[in-house]
């Protein structure tokens, strides 16, 4: 990824403009906003002026800068839907006049530029922008407007725009663009010789030849190598200069390395956690707080408002049987319940359980409970409330024990209890709902093949699917979500098919537009978890328990390290959750402790240890790290081990927006494990702060500080602390 800064100049009447744009202008290219809606940015002010992207949509349709980087300084581009069709060298022509109705030039680099966007002040950007409208209005070019903008740079979706650019129109959308698993095989790689081949009625080898040559004709400055392997596959290999510029604009801002716009503010939902009252945390519960908390960060990291919501569970008929057990208890029991409410409701609600297993009709009593608080009963209401504010304060210590980010939304089920017989109403009178003989209501799901789902029972009482209609009816009017999404176990599965079904029944939203996030169990090495039976070990013991380990861990290792106690704390969660987050959310995992906690191979600790390594060969250095591109390029020569590794530094941000498109952090989780492999190999061949040239120095230090930000940025969207010595 690079970013860059430049000059957007609009000429919105340039009719006989006779101006030599060689001195002023770089590129132009313009896209209709379908084709790059991925891949516009940001907007930024700059004095009185302001470029939005809706403004710059409605009047130009959308610029798109990805291909900035191949351009060369005082070519000016016409394109139509997306597509060059014809190029003007100012400097060739035979003379500086076009006639066109509109343009969009962009400068070249400025000097300033190179420092970044938020370190330019104010008046050195007008002053520029008064300079290049007054050389507008100078030579003829009627109106025009100027604007500071800046762009991102990805290395793969570049490479994906030279093969569409190079394929016919109709293999465009086929286009896949991969990194080899072997790296013999190039940077990256494309199939898209096969899909042209069967288009075009050739051979693959052919169709991959063809490619090739297209795509040197481009002349761009990205590529070092092109090569057609059988049975057609197009290999490239990044060029030491796109990798060098590609390290300069990580430096430039490493903490905000791996950020995009490309979400461009749509609202997404994202419910976690779903903690029930009156139950203990247990490690089962890690695993959607985990996998929620990190598609949240990601979303945010590339533009999205990511919206969070607890959805806590505090109604249903399993809270009508902890009222019944609770009412049987003497006073004594109850006041004894008070001294520690939730670890005592949670055993009362196991030994509940455990009189219905032994007498099924002993369920029906905690159903009637359950009806009665629904219809308002008093005493059940003052008891069910208590329950919720003590249970509320312990899930939300719960949740900042976890590091887990902010909630947006603690939206209890019991919230929407009225506007459940609106909703019910609602689906009888567009008759997607029957209400059958015995009171029940439900949605005839059968030509879904999702059978009955039930909505109001036959006592009277309101289902969990119901809850969730209200739910989602809340988050569509309120937040007008772009997508909802639930990161729930796979178990639910059902349910949700059947909500989303009944969702489109009802013409709220789309099936498409909500996402169920699902996964697998986690359980302990002596079983499963059940809260029912009580078979569970609660989530702080675990925590302590991981913390205790830790610190016995660094005291062997580091006996003499400063703050061992906070290290020790941020080792422990990160072993915890990167534990989770490091297999396929889909995955049934168990909790191994010493496994979790290892130096050494995929986990937690062993990336964080490879960040605190890095960090301290960077406090030895006394030169300023953030070394630019002019002082690390050079005659500098890369190896194979240090190519490799700045390649993959510079992958980050596409490795991001895999994650997301698959809701999958175990795409970030491996990632920073494979770069962490790199760093290590690099550090125990390669001298740092030893090496004698003073050119190679400067760039070993630098693509150590590239590399120890990427870990950082990365380990963050997981949810785990970076500690800068362990």
């Amino acid at each position: 990824m690079f970013d860059k800064l430049a000059f957007v100049v609009f000429l919105s009447s340039a009719r006989d403009c006779n101006i030599d744009f060689y001195e002023a202008v770089e590129i132009i290219i313009h896209f209709n906003w379908d084709y790059c809606q991925s891949c516009v940015y940001l907007t930024y002010k700059v004095g009185d002026f302001t470029l939005f992207q809706e403004e710059f949509a409605g009047s130009l349709g959308v610029v798109s800068f990805r291909r900035v980087f191949f351009l060369k300084r005082g070519d000016l581009y016409a394109d139509d839907e997306g597509f060059v069709i014809a190029k003007y060298n100012v400097c060739a022509a035979n003379t500086p006049s076009f006639c066109f109705e509109r343009f969009c030039f962009v400068t070249g680099e400025l000097d300033a530029c190179r420092v970044g966007f938020e370190d330019l002040v104010v008046e050195a950007c007008a002053s520029v922008y008064e300079g290049l409208h007054s050389f507008i209005v100078a030579g003829g070019g009627g109106d025009g407007n100027a604007f500071f903008v800046c762009y991102t740079f990805r290395m793969k979706e570049a490479i994906r725009d030279l093969v569409r650019e190079a394929v016919p129109k109709g293999a465009r959308d086929s286009v896949e663009v991969l990194v080899p698993d072997n790296p013999d095989h190039g940077h990256y790689s494309t199939n898209a010789a096969f899909v042209v081949a069967k288009i075009e009625k050739e051979l693959p080898m052919e169709a991959a030849e063809k490619i090739k040559d297209q795509i040197l004709k481009s002349k761009n400055d990205i590529l070092a190598n092109v090569m057609v392997v059988a049975p057609g596959f197009v290999n490239f290999w990044i060029s030491d200069d796109a990798l060098f510029d590609g390290l300069d604009g990580v430096l430039k801002k490493p903490e905000k390395f791996g950020e995009g716009d490309g979400g461009d503010k749509k609202t997404v939902m994202v419910e976690y956690f779903q903690p029930n009252i009156a139950k203990v945390l247990h490690v089962g519960h890690l695993r959607s707080a985990v996998i929620g908390d990190s598609v949240k960060r990601m979303l945010l990291s590339q533009g999205y408002k990511a919206v969070s919501d607890t959805h806590v569970g505090d109604w249903g008929t399993q809270f009508g049987i902890l009222l019944f057990g609770y009412r049987q208890l003497s006073d004594v029991d109850q006041k004894k319940i008070e001294e520690d409410p939730f670890r005592y409701l949670n055993d009362l609600y196991a030994a509940e359980n455990k009189k219905i297993d032994d007498d099924p009709d002993y369920r029906e009593k905690g159903k009637e409970e359950f009806a009665k608080l629904e219809r308002g009963d008093m005493e059940n209401r003052k008891i069910w409330q208590w329950m919720v504010d003590v249970s509320m304060k312990k899930i939300e210590e719960s949740a900042e024990l976890l590091g887990l980010l902010e909630f947006d939304e603690h939206m209890n089920e019991s919230v929407y209890e009225d506007d459940m017989p609106g909703i019910t109403e609602l689906l009888l009178k567009k008759k997607i709902a029957t209400k059958g003989d015995d009171g029940a209501v439900y949605v005839d799901l059968e030509p879904q093949g999702l059978g009955w789902g039930v909505l109001i029972k036959s006592d009277g009482a309101s289902t969990y699917l119901l809850r969730d209609l209200a739910t989602f009816r809340h988050r569509m009017d309120h937040w007008k979500f772009w997508r909802n999404t639930y990161v729930v176990d796979e178990r639910q599965a059902h349910h949700f098919r059947q909500l989303f079904a009944i969702v489109e029944l009802l013409g709220w939203r789309k099936i498409d537009e909500s996402v169920h996030i699902s996964f697998g169990f986690m359980s302990l090495p002596e079983g499963k978890m059940s809260t029912r039976t009580g078979e569970i070990i609660p989530l702080q013991e675990i925590v302590d328990d991981m913390i205790t380990r830790a610190r016995e861990v660094i005291a062997e290792k580091n006996p003499d390290l400063k703050d061992a106690d906070e290290v020790a704390r941020q080792v422990a969660l990160g072993a915890l959750k990167y534990f989770d987050l490091s297999h396929h959310r889909k995955s049934n995992i168990v909790f191994d402790r010493e496994r979790a906690l290892s130096f050494e191979g995929n986990t937690g600790p062993y990336v964080q240890y490879t960040y605190a390594r890095l960090r301290s060969i960077l406090r030895k250095v006394e030169e300023n790290k953030k070394t630019r591109k002019q002082e690390i390029a050079g005659d500098i020569s890369l190896d194979d081990v240090e190519r490799r590794l700045l390649v993959e530094l510079l992958r980050f941000p596409d490795v991001i927006q895999e994650a997301i498109e698959g809701w999958a952090p175990n795409v970030v989780a491996n990632y920073v494990f494979g770069l962490a492999q790199k760093a290590n190999e690099f550090y125990h061949s390669h001298p740092v702060t030893q090496e004698k040239d003073e050119g190679v120095r400067a760039f070993r230090v630098a693509l150590v500080e590239g590399v120890s930000v990427t870990l950082k940025n990365g380990l963050y969207l997981l949810g785990i602390e970076a500690p800068e010595e362990m």
